[in-house]
């Protein structure tokens, strides 16, 4: 399919910037979803204008998900406001603004036009959870306001016709999908504005907008592509309240990449040498820091290959640091979703997280996470 950007990816590309009060940059006036159905404000309080202008999803209380060609550069968001829900029909109208603290890009060597911003503290308002899986034909929903400027919120029905998963689509995690609607369909100015399903009346986040080809279809980002949610996820959770230190790592790079909260940092076991041999000696000992609170630890394998991935673990505790004993085991399958152990008991200040079995000579993790 034949598609264009609906907004730009750099300060070059056709969109004319300009600075308004507070030194925000946003893109050109534009309209919302065309012939869009307008939406009650608060309707969907979860929606975030983002300091370029595009829009956005709130996904936890401290971070917001756009495209990437949105906020390509840190300078159009870190230090900026963004605006979270749509309280009235006025331009950029919200009651709830917040702070950019820093931007994260997915991987390196990925070219998903998605971007995770960090900001301040949001209450009283639900993120918007992702959503599990999409299957063609599925009916979902867009919402967009345009650049904001115009004020008026809106959203569109459509009919799922390809998915990320499809070889042609996997590189970029291209979620295509049609309006259900003659003259309806995603306009400039609609970028990084969520998909959404609502199955069981839930809203779900599928997609972040990115493109459209004129022709009733849009494209989207999905996020609901197992990859990708995997580094959503990872994003979300790593990150938080965990102030754990690597004692030791058994074999191969640093063990402070598993846990640093960069999925694109890995640890490795040495290469070449099957796990099989290195057993029971490719091990990970982390002090996990004050608290104590992990339950269980998550495991999200290295994106883009599923040589390496962990199929088998144990997992060790200890409340001194010299006795351990086991806490769980189990085995994963070798594919791209976030995996997680068995539950075990709260209260161990150490842990220890061992492959017993990979797929291929090695084993790697892009993270674990400590999950509570």
């Amino acid at each position: 399919m034949k598609s264009r950007r609906i907004t730009r990816w750099t300060v070059a590309a056709t969109v004319a910037l300009a600075t308004i009060g507070g030194g925000a940059v946003t893109a050109a006036p534009a309209n919302a979803l065309a012939n869009g159905t307008r939406v009650a404000p608060g309707q969907y309080p979860f929606y975030v204008q983002s300091p370029s202008g595009c829009g956005g999803a709130l996904v936890a209380p401290t971070w917001v998900i756009t495209a990437r060609h949105c906020a390509n550069d840190p300078a159009w968001t870190v230090g900026q406001e963004v605006r979270i829900g749509w309280t009235s029909d006025h331009p950029y109208a919200s009651d709830i603004k917040r702070t950019v603290r820093r931007s994260v890009l997915p991987p390196n060597g990925t070219t998903w036009d998605v971007v995770l911003l960090e900001v301040d503290p949001v209450t009283g308002v639900t993120p918007l959870p992702l959503a599990e899986q999409a299957s063609v034909g599925d009916l979902v929903r867009s919402i967009a306001a345009g650049d904001g400027s115009k004020g008026v919120l809106t959203t569109a029905e459509f009919t799922v016709s390809t998915l990320p998963e499809e070889p042609q689509n996997s590189e970029n995690a291209s979620l295509w999908a049609r309006s259900t609607q003659a003259g309806v369909g995603i306009r400039f100015g609609d970028s990084g504005s969520p998909l959404i399903s609502e199955a069981n009346g839930k809203p779900a986040l599928l997609g972040i907008t990115r493109s459209t080809d004129r022709d009733r279809s849009g494209l989207w980002t999905g996020t609901s592509y197992a990859p990708v949610r995997n580094w959503i996820t990872s994003v979300l959770t790593s990150r938080a309240n965990f102030n754990g230190t690597v004692l030791t790592a058994s074999t191969g790079s640093s063990g402070l990449d598993a846990i640093d909260g960069d999925p694109s940092t890995i640890w490795r076991s040495d290469a070449g040498i099957p796990v099989s041999k290195l057993h029971p000696s490719v091990t990970l000992k982390v002090d996990t820091g004050p608290g104590a609170t992990a339950t269980s630890l998550r495991y999200l394998p290295v994106w883009n290959s599923t040589s390496g991935m962990v199929t088998g673990y144990k997992v060790y505790g200890s409340r001194d640091g010299s006795a351990f004993e086991l806490l769980t085991s189990g085995t994963w399958t070798a594919d791209h979703w976030m995996k997680q152990t068995n539950d075990f008991a709260a209260g161990y200040a150490y842990l220890t997280f061992e492959v017993t079995s990979a797929a291929g000579d090695s084993a790697n993790v892009s993270e674990l996470i400590f999950h509570q």
